[in-house]
């Protein structure tokens, strides 16, 4: 979804990692979402940060079975401390957002995301598509079974971002050309963005 129906909505960037650009997965849990990069762009390189260790073992242990060890690194850290500037032409984050913490959080990882992009890189965020109002949940069957996800994601500490709220956070980072992607899932939102200029490295926002 995210290559074939996703990508091709920020040209450019898709271009670039046809040519052999740099991808950052954050949250990259079993290196699947990797895996399948790697494949999509034979000629680029990317670069897996996921904090949970067993998730992080699976990745590696998935990547050097498909022989992909010199083209796919995966790194343990925190989102929240991610200190690199001007170096990837896509950032992608799967579900991964709202794992790492809360709305302080969300902005200060966006606010290094954008950082860690090179100037008019992409970023594509993919999080459950909450609805940003109560009535909204009675609209659509998936609406109602997200509700059942909410409660779930609550119990066990998980933060949630409803559709303008992650809007808003990108806008708020900094991000340029802030937009809905079209794509067939109707349990994922996914929006994408771009990152302008060069970068700052003193601004790091909420943590």
């Amino acid at each position: 979804m995210f290559t074939e129906h996703v990508l091709p909505q920020a040209p450019e960037t898709l271009e670039k990692l046809e040519q052999g650009g740099k991808i950052l997965d954050v949250g990259a849990g079993g290196g699947y979402h990797a895996l399948h990069y790697a494949k999509r762009f034979p000629d680029g390189q990317v670069v897996g940060l996921e904090f949970d260790a067993p998730s992080l073992a699976l990745a590696r242990q998935t990547i050097a079975e498909a022989g992909l060890g010199e083209r796919v690194e995966f790194r343990h850290g925190d989102a929240n401390e991610l200190d690199e500037e001007n170096v990837y032409d896509l950032v992608t984050m799967s579900i991964a957002l709202h794992e790492t913490g809360g709305p302080s959080e969300y902005r200060n990882v966006l606010g290094r995301v954008r950082r860690a992009l090179k100037p008019g890189g992409t970023v594509m965020v993919s999080e459950l598509p909450y609805p940003d109002s109560p009535g909204e949940y009675r609209e659509t069957p998936v609406y109602k079974a997200l509700a059942g996800v909410q409660l779930h994601e609550a119990l066990v500490g998980c933060g949630m971002i409803t559709q303008g709220q992650l809007r808003d956070l990108l806008t708020e980072a900094g991000f340029a050309n802030v937009r809905v992607a079209d794509q067939p899932l109707p349990t994922r939102f996914v929006m994408l963005a771009e990152a302008e200029g060069a970068m700052g490295t003193s601004e790091h926002s909420g943590g």
